[in-house]
């Protein structure tokens, strides 16, 4: 993450951020790599950026809608923990 905010990267510290988010939304591996690779030909600074951003929203969480919230609210008996925030994309191993 140091080095995509320091514009220190390499290549792949790129493509693999956004590779491996398509396949954490639920796209096959072969499906992110192509598309991946569709895009290689641009240049790589454009995509900087989206990569930043999906680090970012890794370690700190994404906002949620207000309607989000009361929709997981209905749906599930406990209540998120923080509104402001998804839940941590980690998970820890119990102490």
């Amino acid at each position: 993450m140091l080095r995509v905010g320091t514009h220190q990267f390499k290549v792949c510290d790129i493509w693999d951020t956004i590779r491996l988010a398509l396949e954490g939304g639920g796209m096959s591996e072969a499906q992110a790599t192509a598309l991946c690779m569709a895009y290689h030909d641009e240049p790589l600074i454009w995509h900087a950026e989206l990569a930043a951003k999906i680090l970012q929203a890794a370690v700190s969480g994404i906002p949620v809608d207000e309607a989000d919230v009361k929709k997981n609210d209905s749906n599930e008996t406990t209540t998120p923990q923080s509104p402001e925030t998804s839940a941590s994309s980690t998970h820890t191993a119990p102490h």
